[in-house]
């Protein structure tokens, strides 16, 4: 399938570095992920920092699963987090019983501690952070 540089670049794609992040598990998801790329991010006039994580997400409930209104979290040992700038489709669509699904996810912070973060976990209530705080 050939994609256009305007939608790859939408769709998370950035530089170089690749890095391991813990698996990090809620009551029903189980979320590996790692490290992929980084990069930065130019618009009208501001510069952010961007890393890209490739994400596999597994269904661990023996019946179908429907990803709620929700975002990933990026987040180190010292607390700082930061909100999903950009999710694979694929990721938010409905799971089968025990299945799993990989995708991309993108966080984007004006804080270049981004960096420095490799844990991913899932929430439904957290999706109103913008930045690492």
């Amino acid at each position: 399938m050939n994609i256009s540089y305007f939608t790859r670049s939408a769709l998370l794609i950035l530089f170089t570095v690749t890095a391991y992040a813990s698996p990090v598990s809620t009551p029903d998801l189980r979320i590996d992920s790692f490290k992929e790329k980084q990069g930065s991010l130019a618009q009208n006039g501001e510069v952010s920092y961007e890393v890209v994580f490739d994400v596999n997400v597994a269904n661990l409930l023996n019946e179908d699963f429907k990803m709620p209104k929700s975002c990933f979290i990026l987040s180190d040992e010292q607390h700082n987090k930061v909100v999903s700038s950009g999710i694979s489709a694929n990721l938010l669509m409905p799971y089968g019983k025990r299945g799993s699904k990989e995708g991309k996810v993108m966080f984007t912070s004006k804080d270049k501690k981004i960096y420095d973060m490799s844990l991913v976990s899932w929430s439904s209530t957290e999706c109103h952070l913008e930045t690492a705080k």
